[in-house]
């Protein structure tokens, strides 16, 4: 019986980690780039952590924090000059993904010389030393061999794939999701369930990864019901932390098979979160390789606590909520796009193209999804009980002044008077917009306390120290605005004309963006 593993990756887990390791972290150089995102980190106190750790060992730093969710060529590039220009002889990534994968990149474009035009042509021989510190549950990038990029010319993500790119250290600390929104750690335990599920279910499986698989698998399980509930403990998360590298290190001997292959065109054109696009997915695919593999996919259900199909669905429904708007002619053209990639191959099933369209069709025509029309009418029919209109003039209750944004937000911590507020817009909507460079479709910022958004919380029976988050969903015709609360339950709230959003964001403040250097 061939077998085989390898992670060349040291991987320490404990509560403050990383100021107990920071031997470990002044061992990988002189000078660090710490690439990561342009909130998260600066709020969850990993990057305090961090440069405190560094400071200890007499270590300098830079920071790189414009990375965005779905990193682009251009973004890793940008960091890799930035590497060069400010000496760095090691990379240290934190947060999800995004930055993870990203810090990959640079730590490897550094040092080697690739054409933008060859990025995703291999020839991958060198990279600075590199730490990753993961503070979702998700992506398991601190232990693969991957790193996932936007690939415009391809229109999907594509996946720079080499030993190389291993990192030298991962530390977990699971104190950083602590903070995390409800909707951000469902959409990364989607993910990490996806990367168990696909590996257990490749061509490249092992006795090994099978183990790991499934043990994460069970840990994810375990945690579902208070997952949806929003009310994971301490311990959960860290249980979730563990099944997310554990789930990295199936795929990095797997691989990952058509799941994500079509997750990457709802992220491209769709601008859905990845591990929630592998969550619309997850079920019809496994319900399709059962005919090929029953014992395997019984083996997952098991794994997962799911009594059958039925339970899945609407298990994982409840984690999704609505589905979002579609057609067929999308679907098709995602399909199109989908059986090009390398890793529908991986699949113990081989799925042809139109199996890929079946089941985008069937995972978009489930209960859970309500189209455009109904989520006016759901809106409308709420709205009806507190004040009898489905739509509200949005700058009655939020004025311009009150609200503001940026491409780039750092070093800048939300205050008590202040809560996040993320806006996803579509390509039509951004044309319009004089913001230079969106993100992905997404825009953030925060709203402060103001006598019409207290009578908006009013309204809606909430006081503003209940609210957690707050987001704008671009439905084309209307925006739906949407408010999270500290318990994690969400309300569709109201509807609101697509030119009122236009005008709060063109009459915003406007944070600036800074880069931290040390």
């Amino acid at each position: 019986m061939k077998q085989n593993f390898h992670l060349p990756t040291k991987i320490i887990m404990d509560m403050d980690c990383v100021a107990a390791n920071a031997k470990q972290l002044a061992a990988l150089g002189t000078k660090a780039l710490i690439v990561t995102g342009a909130h998260s980190a600066h709020v969850n106190g990993s990057l305090d952590d961090v440069t405190q750790a560094l400071k200890s060992e007499g270590c300098a730093y830079d920071v790189f924090d414009s990375v965005a969710p779905n990193p682009t060529v251009e973004c890793v590039y940008a960091g890799a000059k930035c590497a060069r220009d400010a000496g760095c002889n090691f990379v240290i990534a934190i947060g999800g993904g995004s930055p993870m994968d990203s810090a990959k990149a640079i730590a490897m474009l550094a040092i080697q010389d690739i054409p933008e035009a060859e990025i995703f042509s291999g020839g991958y021989k060198e990279r600075l030393p590199l730490c990753c510190i993961p503070t979702t549950a998700g992506t398991g990038s601190e232990v693969t061999q991957y790193s996932i990029l936007t690939n415009d010319s391809a229109k999907t993500k594509t996946s720079l794939a080499s030993p190389v790119l291993f990192p030298d250290l991962a530390l977990l600390d699971s104190k950083y999701m602590a903070s995390l929104p409800r909707s951000t750690m469902i959409n990364t335990v989607l993910d990490s369930m996806s990367h168990s599920v696909e590996g257990y279910l490749s061509v490249r499986s092992t006795v090994f990864s099978d183990t790991l698989a499934l043990t994460a698998l069970r840990i994810i399980g375990g945690c579902l019901e208070r997952l949806s509930a929003g009310a994971l403990s301490g311990g959960d998360r860290a249980d979730l932390l563990l099944a997310s590298t554990m789930g990295g290190m199936v795929i990095a001997h797997t691989g990952t098979t058509a799941v994500h292959a079509m997750g990457y065109s709802l992220t491209y054109f769709r601008h859905i979160d990845h591990g929630r696009a592998n969550g619309i997915l997850l079920t019809e695919f496994l319900k399709r390789a059962e005919h090929a593999c029953p014992e395997r996919t019984a083996d997952i259900l098991t794994a997962l606590g799911f009594s059958g199909f039925t339970d899945m669905e609407r298990k994982i429904n409840s984690l999704l909520g609505r589905k979002g708007k579609t057609t067929s002619e999308e679907l098709s053209e995602y399909a199109d796009i989908s059986i090009k990639a390398g890793n529908i191959a991986n699949c113990l099933w081989k799925p042809a193209r139109g199996d890929l369209y079946d089941i985008y069709l069937a995972s978009f025509s489930t209960a859970a999804h309500l189209n455009e029309e109904s989520v006016v009418t759901e809106v409308a029919s709420m709205n009806s009980k507190r004040s009898e209109r489905p739509y509200i003039k949005l700058g009655k209750y939020i004025p311009s002044e009150y609200f503001r944004t940026a491409d780039s937000i750092s070093d800048y911590k939300c205050s008590p008077n202040e809560i996040p507020v993320r806006i996803g817009t579509t390509e039509n909507f951004r044309n319009k917009l004089s913001f230079t460079t969106p993100w992905d479709g997404q825009l953030f910022g925060y709203i402060r306390k103001s006598s019409g958004f207290l009578a908006l919380c009013a309204e809606m029976g909430l006081d503003f120290t209940d609210i957690n988050e707050a987001y704008f969903e671009d439905w084309g015709s209307k925006f739906i605005f949407i408010i999270a609360t500290k318990k994690g339950e969400t309300e569709p709230s109201f509807a609101v004309e697509p030119d009122e959003v236009r005008s709060l964001l063109e009459n915003c403040m406007r944070i600036p963006a800074q880069r931290v250097s040390k």
